[in-house]
This record gives C-alpha cells, sequence and structure tokens, in this order.
C-alpha cells in the first residue's frame, strides 16, 4: 500500500540497504565503514521531502547546522555515501560510543564546535543501527527522521531507540 505522495512503504523497506561503498579519501575509516552501504536509494534517488510516517520532513534542530548539506534536514542524496537520515538528540553514552568506533563527534575541529549531550544531529543511518544493536538507547525524532532510514529501522524502532526482536 501507498502513503504519503505514492511512496510504497514496503517496496522502499524490501530494497535494502546498497551495496558497501568503499570511499577512496581514507578519511576516518571505521565511521566510513559504518555509514558505507546505507546512501541514497539507487540511482542517486532520494525521498528527502518524507519523514518515516510519510509526513513533511521536518528539520533537526539543532544549535549546529546538521544534515549532509549542512541544511538543518536529515536527508540524503546521491553525494551522501553515509545515509545521514536520522534525528537524534545524542548522550553522553552516544558520544561515547561513535568515539570507541572511530568517528569522535566531541572534539571541535575547525568550524564545527563539536557535540554535546542533548545536541540533536543528523546520524548516519547504519552507525544509528549499529549504536542500537551495541545496546545504546537512542531515540529518533521520526518527524525530522527521512522516510529511507526505513530501510535499517521501523518507525517503532526508530521512535524508542531500542531494537525490537
Amino acid at each position: 500500500m501507498s502513503a504519503g505522495k505514492g511512496i510504497d512503504f514496503l517496496n522502499l523497506w524490501r530494497s535494502g540497504p546498497i551495496p558497501n561503498t568503499t570511499l577512496s579519501n581514507g578519511v576516518n575509516g571505521a565511521a566510513a565503514a559504518a555509514c558505507a552501504g546505507n546512501g541514497p536509494l539507487p540511482g542517486g534517488e532520494s525521498r528527502g521531502d518524507l519523514n518515516v510516517s510519510g509526513m513533511p520532513l521536518q528539520p533537526c534542530r539543532s544549535r549546529i547546522a546538521t544534515g549532509f548539506h549542512r541544511d538543518g534536514y536529515c536527508r540524503t542524496g546521491p553525494h551522501d555515501m553515509g545515509a545521514h537520515t536520522v534525528c537524534a538528540e545524542v548522550t553522553p553514552e552516544f558520544l561515547k560510543y561513535t568515539r570507541s568506533r572511530g568517528n569522535d563527534l566531541e572534539t571541535p575541529r575547525g568550524a564545527f564546535p563539536g557535540l554535546r549531550p542533548g545536541d540533536a544531529w543528523c546520524l548516519c543511518a547504519g552507525r544509528w543501527r549499529e549504536a542500537v544493536d551495541a545496546g545504546v538507547v537512542l531515540p529518533a525524532r521520526v518527524d525530522a527522521t527521512e522516510i529511507s532510514a526505513l530501510r535499517v529501522a521501523s518507525k517503532e524502532e526508530l521512535a524508542s531507540g531500542r531494537t525490537m526482536k
């Protein structure tokens, strides 16, 4: 059945992740590995205008410009190999976890001031899934989480921040 603007949720879910992509820049390999393969839909197509409820995507309100395009929205596109589609308020546990996996989001670098617990941030869908599977409770803001995140989790899992097994 279709919802929203003609999106077939079942077929979107069945499309599964894009095969892993090896990034050649060598930067942050552990983070890239967690994010690679969850990029845009086949052909670079994005459903960036809809959230996981099939409604218009809301901004991931943050004190820092977030999203792959740094426009405040957790939407993907043809160049976003990490699928930065999950809006979540980061917790101390998540920040510790992602640092242990090679992606330090707390340390300021250049114009990036670093994240603090409570900051909203567009996360790679794969990293969100990996953290939740490791026991880190990290509820997503479903109104600001792009519909393509349904490839890694159900709406209920995203909302609760827990694996539903």
